[in-house]
């Protein structure tokens, strides 16, 4: 029996004052890195 101990973290962020392209961009950066990394 495997124990599966990887953690998931979500943030929402709401009401950002920059366009959707930018924030995407950033996010495409950070997106499956550690925590610690992003």
């Amino acid at each position: 029996m495997a124990i599966d101990t990887t953690v998931e973290t979500k943030a929402i962020a709401r009401y950002i004052r920059m366009s959707p392209l930018k924030v995407r961009r950033v996010l495409d950066q950070i997106r499956g890195r550690s925590y610690r990394e992003a």
